[in-house]
């Protein structure tokens, strides 16, 4: 089929008029107050054993029943986004499952330690003094996302889901939650590519709808009676959190969202303390874009966040005085420049018995037998294990400092140039020592003493090298190996990346993404348009955390849903997810509610994001077709030279008429679409 490119270019032009015409739009479809919203991805786990992964049983307060755990995790994300951040922050929070994975269910873990408690629970009355089973579990839901059959960890915010919390005695406490990030020492700041964690109890023990929110039996409550004194139908406690993983720290009254104790104002039994002032609202919204995978959506486009990120896991836990727990590298997509950290398991000792040493060996090009001298590596003491075709090599030399809270070190690094060593000066790279820092969350437990409170507590050390891009020289989308190590005074290094070398790379998560075709009203129903959701799946899409829809996607993975607007629903902005039946894929946006009575004053085709995405679909379209053309001469070609087997002859034509047939159905649907707009138009 021919794209007829007069037509399709005298209906853009058509569009384009109109909109000239009218002016500037009076509704940019998702904005926020004329500032860009931001979509934070979360990589959500469940514990096995906890009421999510072992038997998930949510009914929403629109009676709707969740039974799967990613759709009880999602609604997780979806309350709080709905009602405490996008209208107030311009903040939405989405799954980070992406349909270039192999699986696509949030991953469920092993409970490292069933000694207390039930499966599913954890240590959690304070995780600096007993932190192992904390940092295990978050380590574990890394190594999830690492994996193959998922393809990227460290974008996003790291979300567990667990069962309670329980002290050393197995009695559980009133710590309902703990959310963090990693500041650096030197200056108390998140910066960098942003490393937010959460782990929070599972909501069965606090949604309203749930009849049984008992907790199972312990020691000092064999029969199962204690249960909290609050509800949650907001899963407030996930806002909450997630307001630690953007940087926010507690503070009063009562009414803050960011108030040490789960509150109700009200008296009517559901935590209500959501409330954010202009300092934090500027804060989330600095923080949110550093988030590696964080979608920047202004009125007529869709734009990447500033970091990429890998994370890879060392496998062995070393009972060493520094233990890698995993390596993560960053890349700046604004200027290149990289960030290596490697996360230590737990806190390093107070007391070192010498000198902390971190190397980094980048294998830029997959040969093996070119690099570094190895005598020039020799002589740095930098493990032989790391030689093997290391093009680049990064070295910190730290020495401990006040009690072993700061670490000052000397950096230095190598390169080549067809084997010719190149010393990199120590001035371009630079050394930053930083914590993961948490925050404790708590509510009121019904007949028992409210849990004694702490303030934040350091979890986890990390060691950051960050080096300029001209220094870094790595490609996005281009595969590089990494080898690591760390020692300690005279003691063997613990390595990572040797048995099987770490393959990183750099490149941009590929979520599915939705856009509203305007404003929504209460009765109504609202166009939204979906791109790159799986083909031919049925699909459930929400407003907020309310199912309001069914239907299939095409066989492109684009649809169209008339998404519906439930009469009584709030004016302002709301979550709109689109998502995959039994997966965790979704395509998120947002979509404005007017008040109840007002109209949409005039139609949506004038409006600068719908004009923007239909010319992008129409240039798509003509690079496809060129494209199209292209492979028709090499199909020709090779018909005629390459003395093919019938059978590879006919699998040859069979495969390009697949991509005649479904160019033409792309058109065909897009010309569709364009003429319902100028219909709805007219």
């Amino acid at each position: 089929m021919r794209i007829s490119k007069t037509s399709l270019s005298l209906i853009g032009g058509h569009i384009a008029a109109a909109a000239l015409a009218l002016g500037p739009p009076a509704y940019a479809v998702g904005g926020f107050g004329g500032q860009d919203l931001y979509h934070v991805p979360m990589a959500w786990c469940a514990v096995q054993g906890s009421p999510a992964a072992s038997n998930p049983n949510i009914t929403g307060l629109n009676g709707v029943t969740d039974t799967s755990t990613d759709a009880v995790l999602w609604r997780r994300h979806e309350r709080p986004t709905d009602n405490i951040y996008v209208n107030v922050a311009g903040i939405t929070f989405r799954s980070t499952i992406m349909n270039s994975w192999g699986t696509l269910n949030f991953p469920i873990l092993a409970d490292p330690d069933t000694t207390l408690g039930v499966q599913g629970d954890m240590r959690g009355e304070n995780v600096n003094v007993a932190g192992v089973e904390f940092n295990a579990l978050i380590t574990n839901c890394d190594a999830a996302y690492a994996d193959p059959t998922y393809g990227l960890a460290g974008v996003g915010v790291t979300a567990v889901n667990a069962n309670l919390f329980h002290d050393a005695a197995g009695e559980y406490v009133g710590v309902i939650g703990w959310g963090g990030c990693t500041e650096s020492v030197a200056t108390g700041d998140c910066t960098g590519a942003y490393d937010g964690r959460i782990v929070v109890i599972d909501n069965t023990y606090l949604y309203p709808t749930v009849a049984d929110r008992t907790f199972p039996p312990s020691p000092a409550d064999p029969a199962g009676n204690l249960q909290f004194v609050i509800t949650d139908p907001l899963d407030q406690l996930v806002g909450h959190e997630l307001g630690h993983a953007l940087s926010l720290d507690h503070r009063n009254p009562s009414t803050a969202l960011m108030f040490g104790t789960s509150s109700d104002n009200d008296a009517d039994g559901d935590v209500d303390n959501i409330a954010l002032n202009a300092t934090e609202i500027a804060d989330l919204r600095l923080n949110a874009q550093n988030v590696t995978g964080v979608e920047i959506d202004p009125p007529r486009k869709i734009l990447p966040g500033r970091f990429v990120t890998m994370r890879h896991v060392d496998e062995t836990r070393d009972a060493d005085q520094a233990d890698l727990a995993s390596v993560k590298i960053s890349r700046d997509i604004n200027n290149g420049d990289m960030e290596f950290a490697a996360q230590f398991n737990g806190l390093l000792p107070s007391r070192l018995p010498g000198n902390l040493m971190l190397t980094f060996a980048l294998n830029t090009d997959e040969d093996t037998e070119t690099g570094i001298p190895e005598e020039v590596l020799k002589e740095a003491g930098v493990p032989e294990q790391l030689w093997p075709g290391a093009d680049i090599v990064l070295q910190a030399q730290a020495t401990q400092t006040q009690g072993g809270k700061v670490f000052k070190a000397r950096v230095r690094g190598w390169t080549h140039i067809n084997g010719d060593p190149i010393t990199i000066p120590g001035d371009r790279l630079q050394w930053d020592f930083a914590q993961l820092i948490m925050h404790p969350y708590y509510a009121e437990i019904r007949g028992v003493r409210p849990t004694k409170q702490l303030g934040p507590v350091p979890v986890y050390d990390v060691a950051i090298l960050r080096v300029p891009g001209d220094v870094a020289k790595v490609a996005m989308d281009t595969p590089f190996g990494v080898r690591a190590a760390v020692r300690v005074g005279e003691a063997g290094p613990d390595l990572f990346g040797v048995d099987k070398v770490a393959t990183f790379e750099m490149r941009r998560p590929d979520f599915p993404h939705c856009f509203a075709t305007g404003p929504g009203t209460p009765g109504e129903t609202v166009d939204i348009l979906v791109e790159d959701l799986l083909a031919n799946r049925p699909v459930h899409a929400l407003l907020g955390p309310d199912e309001v829809f069914r239907g299939n996607t095409g066989p492109d993975g684009n649809m169209t849903v008339p998404l519906p607007i439930p009469e009584g629903t709030r004016a302002g902005l709301h979550l709109v997810t689109v998502g995959i039946d039994d997966t965790a894929l979704t395509a998120d946006c947002v979509v404005d509610v007017l008040p109840e009575g007002e109209d949409q004053g005039g139609i949506t085709i004038d409006d600068p994001r719908i004009f923007s995405l239909l010319k992008s679909h129409e240039d798509l379209l003509h690079g496809q077709e060129d494209l199209i053309k292209q492979a028709g001469e090499i199909v020709r070609e090779a018909l005629v030279t390459r003395n093919l087997t019938d059978d590879d002859a006919k699998a040859l034509i069979a495969r390009y008429g697949e991509l005649l047939q479904r160019h033409s159905a792309m058109v065909e649907r897009f010309e569709k679409l364009v003429r319902g707009l100028m219909k709805k138009a007219n």
